[in-house]
């Protein structure tokens, strides 16, 4: 048998968020129908910056919870431009490669 699929944790990380996010959505979001169970997940599958960004939303007793709390971290961590700027900063911290 294989083993059990799950995300991984989301840190905070911009650079992981992209692939977080989609394994999120299809091992977790596609195969629960609950609201509350959503966020249950999102908020095991998130840690550090990212689990403090959405733990008001734990709090909030109604159906729209999860919905707010996805989009709040679709708008802190999925921003394009915030994702290329992450990007190039990592690119420039390489090292510079020179000829022998």
């Amino acid at each position: 048998t294989l083993p059990k699929l799950e995300p991984e944790t989301f840190d905070g990380n911009l650079l992981k968020f992209p692939s977080w996010l989609k394994s999120f959505e299809s091992l977790i979001e596609e195969n629960t129908l609950s609201c509350t169970q959503r966020l249950y997940f999102l908020s095991k599958y998130t840690g550090g910056e990212a689990n403090d960004t959405i733990k008001r939303f734990l709090v909030q007793d109604d159906s729209w919870a999860y919905d707010d709390a996805k989009r709040t971290l679709i708008r802190r961590y999925g921003d394009k431009y915030k994702l290329a700027e992450a990007f190039k900063s990592r690119i420039s911290q390489w090292p510079i490669v020179t000829s022998l």
